[in-house]
């Protein structure tokens, strides 16, 4: 038990300072704001950060002080961990070492996410341009086909995406067929689309008569 307390060049207290003594097992201490009172419990909790302070043991018998005002729970209550009690033997050291070393693996795996995400994100943008520049150089080829082709190209002449996307879909069924240059196809265009426009007459029809195997012609 507390036997005597001093306290002095600290807070409220001046360099002459309080002797507070006369404790007994239940002490109650009042005093307005201010006078002091958090001071002498803090005195108590952390006795050591107080070197012109000093406190006496009745008998020399130090005992173990719980001190619970403001500053623990500041401490212990309002910051952004809260203080625990642990038993640490064998199995706990392990399983505080594996968190640790599980802590470093995910900071590792969100730095790698983090990477993974920027290159993604370049190229991504990258494949954008790319199908942008294709487009482009697509619809220049149709510009400068587009008159000798129109009937060829109906239906993709007004749209940049629809002729970029034809473009790909013939290209991916001609890979076995020999190409053929733009004015062979230009030639091949003209005999379906170009030529003179003939008349077909209806063939006679041709009447099968039985009687010609008899023919004396067939005789030799």
């Amino acid at each position: 038990m507390i036997k005597t307390i001093k306290l002095k060049e600290i807070a409220t207290y001046d360099s002459t300072g309080v002797t507070l003594e006369g404790f007994k097992r239940i002490n109650f201490i009042f005093g307005n704001n201010g006078s002091g009172k958090t001071t002498l419990s803090e005195f108590i909790r952390n006795s050591g950060h107080f070197p012109s302070c000093s406190i006496e043991w009745v008998d020399g018998n130090e005992m173990t002080t719980c001190v619970y005002n403001r500053n623990f729970i500041s401490e212990n209550f309002l910051s952004d961990s809260i203080k625990g009690i642990f038993t640490l033997g064998k199995e706990s050291v392990e399983l505080q070492t594996e968190i640790a070393i599980l802590k470093e693996t995910i900071i590792k795996h969100k730095e790698d996410i983090k990477k993974k995400i920027t290159i993604f994100e370049e190229k991504e943008r990258a494949r954008i341009v790319i199908i942008d520049e294709f487009r482009e150089a697509c619809w220049r080829i149709k510009s400068s086909i587009d008159s000798d082709f129109k009937e060829l190209i109906e239906g993709f002449r007004n749209s940049k995406e629809k002729f970029m996307q034809k473009c790909l879909d013939e290209s991916s069924k001609n890979l076995s067929t020999p190409l053929k240059t733009l004015n062979e196809i230009l030639s091949i265009k003209e005999d379906l689309f170009n030529r003179t426009v003939e008349l077909v007459e209806e063939p006679t029809m041709f009447e099968f008569n039985m009687d010609i195997e008899y023919d004396p012609i067939y005789s030799y």
